[in-house]
């Protein structure tokens, strides 16, 4: 996955994809 490749790179892109993946499942359960 580049995602994960990009994440192990940098850090704060990491972060980043985990904050937006959290962001969806909110939006999801609501």
């Amino acid at each position: 996955s580049t995602s994960t490749s990009t994440a192990k790179a940098c850090p704060a892109g990491a972060a980043t994809v985990t904050r937006r993946a959290g962001h969806r499942r909110w939006h999801s359960s609501v």
